[in-house]
């Protein structure tokens, strides 16, 4: 039987009784085609729908490449192979974290940030101060831990990580550097390390030692008698009950 059931020219449906012959003539036009015309004719008719789903795809990727990325839809794809495959630059990096950031795409900003790390150690920093800003404490406290075995020096990495420390009630080590970053500036107030400082120790039940730390405070400089005045109070109050 021929397998044509659709005459190629006017779309007419053939009959049975004329697809059993050799050669299938239309019912309406009187078009003849063969079985080869039809094996031919189909196979076009996959292609088509093929490359019709093709371009279809490629157009909601590009549709949804352009809602998602705005005016950069179209720089951004080079920076996001680049970096799929690992072969991104210093350079591309930053562009990226650039783009990603004013785009409020803060996942793609982070892993941007990380690779840059990986590329150029000093980025440590930069990660772990936007892990921080988007409350990722634990995250940002391993960017600090790995900035440091390149430079431990550095006091406003100390005082990050301390804080970060003291958000994953690692405070014993928090403590630690807190103090670090208080004793490199003796001469000096740093009024929020030691808000901050205050603040850990009491998230975590070091009422006794947040009291030191404030009164410490005050009495290094006679003019702040009333510093953290209203921590101090509430910190009286928890040792009171505790006692």
């Amino acid at each position: 039987m021929n397998s044509i059931h659709v005459c190629p020219r006017c779309h007419t449906n053939i009959s049975e009784e004329r697809r059993r012959q050799p050669l299938a003539i239309c019912d309406g036009c009187g078009f003849v085609a063969s079985g080869q015309e039809a094996k031919t004719g189909a196979a076009l008719e996959r292609r088509f729908l093929i490359s019709a789903l093709g371009i279809s795809a490629l157009l909601i990727v590009g549709f949804i490449q352009l809602v998602s990325w705005g005016s950069h839809s179209i720089e951004v794809i080079p920076l996001q192979i680049g970096q799929l495959l690992h072969s991104s630059s210093t350079n591309q990096l930053e562009r990226l974290v650039q783009i990603s950031f004013e785009m409020n795409k803060y996942d793609v900003t982070e892993s941007a940030y990380g690779d840059l790390a990986a590329k150029e150690h000093t980025a440590y920093l930069r990660l772990g101060k936007f892990q921080m800003s988007r409350g990722k404490y634990a995250e940002a406290a391993n960017s600090f831990r790995l900035y440091f075995s390149f430079n431990n020096e550095d006091l406003e990495a100390h005082y990050l990580y301390a804080r970060a420390l003291g958000e994953t009630k690692q405070i014993d080590e928090a403590v630690k550097h807190f103090d670090y970053v208080l004793r490199a500036r003796p001469s000096m107030r740093q009024i929020t390390v030691v808000q901050n400082y205050v603040k850990a120790l009491t998230q975590n039940g070091r009422f006794a030692q947040a009291r030191k730390v404030i009164e410490s405070e005050r009495n290094r400089d006679r003019t702040a008698l009333m510093f953290m005045d209203t921590e101090y109070k509430v910190i009286l109050a928890q040792l009171h009950i505790s006692g």
